[in-house]
């Protein structure tokens, strides 16, 4: 949510620059939303490159970008520690039955801190948020590595996430008698994941031929496909260099953008061959996308919402071997790689 808001506004700081009022306002807005997805998870740090790219688009009108900066840079740190702030505060109960007597790597003025019960002073908040901070590479280094050849291994290889694989299974259960039985799965809509990785190939395809090709019509929308393109490639690039375990979820971020490349691919055809295409039957196949998307998700709404299934209608719905969708009773067939149960 967060980060389709940072998006959203950073598109309306692009369009509004000129509007003071409206450019000051969305600053701060985006300084929020950023501070909001740091704060719900660590893999959005990826947006900050939205920073960079819109200083870029503003330069060289100095003032503006100054403006930026310290508007945004001040709501995001409002917004940053209030969150954590609020987090030590009510969170003054210690479990003594966790590692380290429940204080983990807590430093020494960060464990007298919670024995005296200070954790909604003000004076003690840069201790606990350093200690916070700093307890999260620790915490990255404790988690295992992929092993697809563990039974229950949920995780997937980052280069499987533009094709939805794979699906995490959550929980299941036998509502009556078999072969009925309830799923609760992440599983991928398959014409969502078709329409965004369409949109990151045909937009790499489209800003290559603008280079390399003498087009007789410049990109209108080179600009925002460059920027987004260029997030989605640097956070495939940086997860692929991560060894912990990673899951079909950490791809949400990258999916999002996919769907406004598709967008702006979609606003960049003017003729396909000889045929011209018009903003109505842009609007018909923006539409067609649409009824589309949503016929998909009905068709997997049992994996979503813990319906009955029956094997036979589970089976209908496993399309791609690689999602290793499988059923109580079916034959695990990944084509990367099977594991045995142990004897």
């Amino acid at each position: 949510f967060f980060a389709v808001a940072l998006i959203l506004l950073f598109l309306l700081l692009m369009q509004h620059r000129n509007d003071t009022k409206k450019f000051r306002i969305f600053s701060v807005l985006f300084g929020c939303a950023f501070a909001a997805i740091l704060t719900t998870k660590a893999n959005g740090l990826i947006m900050v490159l939205l920073i960079p790219s819109l200083l870029w688009y503003l330069w060289p009108h100095f003032r503006q970008i100054v403006e930026f900066l310290v508007l945004q840079s001040v709501a995001f740190l409002v917004i940053f520690c209030s969150v954590w702030y609020v987090h030590f505060a009510i969170g003054s109960t210690v479990n003594h039955g966790l590692p380290n007597a429940g204080y983990y790597q807590a430093s020494d003025e960060y464990v007298t801190i919670l024995r005296g019960g200070g954790t909604a002073s003000l004076a003690n908040f840069p201790v606990m948020l350093r200690d916070s901070l700093a307890f999260l590479p620790h915490y990255e280094r404790g988690v295992p590595e992929l092993n697809l050849c563990k039974i229950e291994e949920n995780g997937s290889p980052w280069f499987m996430w533009p094709v939805g694989a794979r699906a995490i299974n959550y929980r299941w259960e036998t509502p009556g008698t078999p072969p009925v039985y309830k799923y609760l799965y992440l599983q991928s809509n398959p014409v969502v994941w078709f329409f965004g990785l369409s949109g990151v190939i045909l937009s790499i395809a489209l800003l290559s031929a603008s280079v390399l090709l003498p087009l007789q019509r410049k990109l209108q929308y080179a600009y925002p496909m460059c920027i987004f393109l260029g997030v989605y490639v640097s956070y495939m690039i940086a997860v692929s260099r991560i060894d912990r375990v990673m899951y079909l979820y950490h791809y949400f971020i990258p999916l999002v953008i996919s769907f406004l490349l598709f967008g702006l691919v979609l606003m960049e055809i003017r003729n396909i061959g000889p045929w011209s295409v018009s903003k109505t039957m842009r609007n018909g196949f923006a539409l067609l996308c649409g009824l589309l998307i949503f016929a998909g998700y009905q068709f997997y709404r049992p994996l979503t919402y813990y319906e009955p299934i029956t094997d036979e209608a589970f089976e209908k719905r496993r399309i791609l071997r690689l999602w290793d969708l499988r059923c109580v009773r079916c034959e695990r067939d990944n084509p990367l790689v099977n594991p045995l149960k142990a004897k």
